[in-house]
């Protein structure tokens, strides 16, 4: 009976490893990369700006059982839901805002945004139909990159 029951043991084991794989994985695209820049057209998120926004300054919130709660997960990849990036490119940095609705970003001491967006769900992906950026729709185009500029 033991050697009976190791086989189907091992069986449905090595059955479930062998899983066809069908070249599609699922995705979390719930973000929006934001570029800041000033009326002078000068990068806010370059720390050679004067008036730049500094990264140890940036914090982001969201809401929790209806209370509104700075994000902190140490174990995650971006443990407070941004990262601050440079497209070498184009010259130009970016945040990128892992985004739930809605998401406060507070940028300085005095700087608190709201981004809120529309979630879609499909076959186990997701993502964003349309951001609003302090309640003004600023994309709604899925054909485009998840990119917008923002002057301060």
């Amino acid at each position: 009976m033991k050697k009976i029951l190791i086989v189907l043991i091992s069986a449905t084991l090595l059955n479930s490893s062998c899983i066809k794989d069908n070249g599609k994985s699922l995705t979390d695209s719930t973000y929006m990369e934001i570029s800041y820049q000033d009326k002078s057209g000068n990068d806010l998120l370059n720390s050679q700006t004067q008036g730049y926004f500094d990264a140890s300054n940036i914090h982001v919130f969201k809401m929790v059982d209806g209370i509104k709660k700075e994000v902190n997960r140490p174990m995650a990849d971006y443990p407070h839901d941004f990262l601050i990036f440079k497209d070498e490119t184009i010259n130009r940095y970016y945040i990128r805002v892992f985004l739930d609705n809605p998401t406060y970003l507070q940028l300085s001491q005095n700087t608190m945004d709201t981004l809120t967006c529309e979630i879609y769900k499909s076959h186990g992906n997701r993502g964003i139909k349309n951001f609003y950026y302090n309640g003004k729709l600023y994309w709604d185009d899925v054909s485009k990159p998840q990119r917008i500029t923002i002057i301060k």
